[in-house]
């Protein structure tokens, strides 16, 4: 019927347009019509013909067609319908990528329509089966042969590979860091087939392009890269989890009712402090107070944020290679840019965080021992444990089960759904801040190593920290010895290996994972800059007045800045052009002395501002609006690369690449408004709640002491001297704590 309606318009216009203007003076009318009934005819018979071309030509391409079983039936009856101009048919080839223009640009992922494919549904009249849209992502790997010396046709490949800015083949694993010279091929087959059916006859239907002696062609299709129009079906883990952040939200809604029903009600229990812990009139209140210490180092808010925003531009950088770019040649060719070593150079970034938290965690530390004498290390550790794990698991459970059921897309399953099952199986090791010594490929949430980093320095911290504070000078020397057997670690194993902590053309994501694997993630290779925090920390609890600086010492102090922030920050800027040729002596280099010298270099930065020495910078970085940012700052590390996936993973055409998609406006909207949530809704007030119950804890110990401690005749409690004391000795305790 629908063909009958189409030859219809078509012969309407056409007839519309052959209509002879005849002088109405003697002409026949009968000669007329049989005029125009040849004109119908003809035009019929030319459309049927052309349209006939046009349907062979478009289902000549079916790699299903000779499957066994109901896949290759199904694929038979897709032909022979496209043939009969039905819909669905036509559409599941509609939906199958084609080759396109634009090649030796870098145009060789093709997607097709993920949407029209999974929305096709016929029923067969005959059977009472329904032959339904299944979407499939094929991988395939081309390359020239290794014998091959013709530099054209090496070339040309090199164009359509986009320079190869990363090398890479579907063995890879493409879930972080993405397989860059693979091909992405979206088919439309039907949901019958499976991967096998598929990758068969995808290699026999390309078989011409492996026969030529020149090229060698691999492909594979992965059983996960299946897409079925699928019922929402949740498992009862899922919606357990569900049901968890429900009973969050609501939390938070009852808190906020009853924190603005009765704010002035002063008596409150244990039980209803805890409650009104989630009220967002209380959370927000404290996310907004820029208050701190007298002894607070307010530089360190201000280079936070910078080192964050820097942080976050070097992922989005990295999100930019999953997109299926029409020009990503030009867009290779614009990372060749010598600028662009800046956006290379994320370990510098992550390294400032690791010179922070030694820092802090000296200065705390150190604060304690000149108080007490000793530090109570198990109550820091839970302390700590209680600070980094809400946000930490909140995020683990939302990627794990609910953020898979909130799109799709051609890459969905790769860099959604695969994190999903991943986190499932190893979500254990993050809970345990152990999963960075698992393999960055099997790691749930890649870009949560730097918390099993941290978790794992600061459990060596009290050693390291207290032989410093009980013989400075011993101290620092074993200390200086710790850190320069950590840089000799860096050096040694980037040399033997060939690692590199700089993305260069040409490096392979086997040997980016193995860098990772082998050093980035191992707390050994970060302790240099962490152990030169601690220093710092020591240096100036002890020096709270700093160096003093003169104009002269200032200037001095400015033009070290500059020459030590040289090296880390530029010197690979060769590695940016796609001629670079890999020295291990130049990497291994690197590896060792930069993250030296950009630490010496936020070090030194920290005391010019903190001594009001640092002019209009100094002022920027003090600026009291980045306290904001640092108490929002843990989450923004959190939320950022589950929103670049979602967004890589909903991506469902191709488009043109431009600089300016480093800076999307509504994704970095996005992560900060995540960020605010995240930290309204469980950090802030599970930080209520642990102090809460800190304050309880301490309630009970001034109890035991008391009761220990004063006991009269009869076992019968008097005031005396020592209950006051020991009441003081407690309180003294409670406010350290709570400082």
């Amino acid at each position: 019927m629908r063909r009958i309606l189409l030859l219809v318009c078509i012969v309407a216009a056409h007839g519309q347009q052959s209509v002879v203007q005849l002088d109405d003076q003697g002409v026949d009318f009968q000669f007329q019509e049989r005029v125009q009934q040849q004109s119908v005819l003809s035009a019929k018979s030319r459309f049927s013909s052309q349209f006939t071309n046009i349907v062979d030509s478009l289902t000549s391409f079916n790699p299903t067609l000779n499957a066994p079983g109901k896949c290759g039936e199904y694929s038979k009856l897709a032909k022979q319908a496209a043939g009969n101009l039905e819909l669905w048919a036509l559409q599941m080839y509609d939906s199958t990528g084609r080759i396109p223009p634009s090649l030796l640009n870098g145009n060789v992922n093709q997607y097709g329509d993920f949407d029209q494919c999974l929305q096709i549904k016929h029923r067969l009249e005959e059977s009472d089966e329904t032959i339904k849209g299944q979407y499939v992502l094929a991988f395939l790997d081309l390359q020239v042969e290794d014998r091959v010396t013709d530099p054209q046709l090496k070339h040309l490949l090199t164009l359509a590979h986009s320079y190869d800015v990363i090398r890479s083949n579907f063995s890879d694993p493409g879930h972080r860091i993405p397989r860059y010279t693979t091909i992405n091929w979206g088919l439309c087959v039907p949901s019958s087939c499976n991967a096998k059916d598929v990758e068969e006859g995808l290699r026999d239907t390309l078989s011409v392009l492996d026969s030529l002696p020149e090229l060698k062609l691999a492909v594979h299709v992965d059983p996960k890269m299946l897409y079925k129009a699928e019922p929402f079906n949740p498992d009862i883990t899922t919606l357990a989890v569900i049901c968890l952040f429900a009973s969050l939200i609501s939390a938070v809604i009852v808190a906020s009712i009853l924190d603005q029903a009765g704010k002035n009600f002063k008596k409150q229990t244990k039980w209803k402090r805890v409650l009104l812990a989630f009220s967002l009139r209380k959370t927000w209140t404290e996310l907004l107070n820029t208050k701190s210490a007298a002894d607070d180092i307010s530089p360190i808010h201000g280079l936070r944020f910078l080192n964050a925003i820097a942080l976050l531009l070097c992922h989005k950088s990295m999100a930019l290679f999953f997109y299926p770019y029409i020009n990503r040649t030009a867009l290779s060719l614009r990372l060749a840019d010598p600028w662009t070593v800046i956006g290379r150079t994320a370990i510098l970034y992550t390294d400032s965080f690791v010179v922070f938290s030694g820092l802090l965690v000296a200065y705390s530390f150190i604060k304690e021992l000149d108080k007490k004498g000793s530090l109570d290390f198990g109550t820091k550790l839970k302390s700590r444990f209680l600070r980094i794990s809400p946000n930490f698991v909140a995020i683990i459970l939302f990627c794990t089960y609910i953020l898979q059921l909130m799109g799709s897309g051609p890459q969905w399953n790769l860099v959604v759904k695969h994190y999903s099952d991943i986190c499932k199986t190893h979500m254990w090791k993050n809970f345990l801040f152990i999963h960075n010594y698992f393999g960055f490929e099997n790691m749930c949430l890649t870009h949560t190593h730097q918390l099993g980093i941290d978790m794992q320095l600061f459990i060596i911290s009290p050693a390291l920290v207290y032989l410093l504070w009980k013989r400075p000078r011993t101290g620092s020397l074993i200390l200086i010895f710790i850190a320069a057997f950590s840089t000799w670690l860096r050096f040694s194993v980037t040399f033997n290996y060939e690692l590199s902590s700089i993305i260069y053309f040409g490096n392979t994501v086997k040997k980016m994972f193995d860098t990772c694997n082998k050093s980035y993630i191992l707390p050994s290779h970060r302790l240099t800059v962490y152990i030169m925090g601690i220093l710092t920390g020591f240096y100036l609890r002890r020096n709270p007045n700093g160096i003093q600086f003169n104009t002269v010492t200032t200037l001095l102090a400015w033009a070290f800045l500059g020459l030590i922030c040289i090296y880390p920050w530029f010197s690979p800027y060769n590695m940016s052009s796609h001629d670079y040729k890999y020295d291990a002596m130049e990497a291994a280099n690197y590896a060792a002395w930069a993250p030296v010298l950009w630490s010496l270099f936020i070090i030194s930065l920290i005391f010019v501002c903190h001594q009001n020495r640092g002019g209009f910078i100094g002022i920027f970085m003090r600026w009291k609006g980045f306290q904001i940012f640092t108490k929002i700052s843990y989450a923004v590390y959190l939320t950022q690369f589950p929103i670049y996936f979602y967004n890589v993973g909903t991506t469902k055409f191709s488009g043109y690449s431009s600089v300016t998609h480093l800076f999307v406006l509504s994704e970095i909207l996005t992560v900060l408004i995540s960020s605010i949530i995240l930290t309204l809704l469980v950090d802030l007030p599970f930080q209520e709640i642990k102090k809460i119950l800190t304050e309880s804890e301490t309630g009970l110990k001034l109890k035991t002491e008391l009761n220990d401690d004063v006991l009269t005749a009869g076992g019968k409690r008097s005031i005396s001297l020592t209950e006051t004391s020991a009441r003081e000795r407690v309180i003294q305790r409670s406010h350290t704590m709570n400082g």
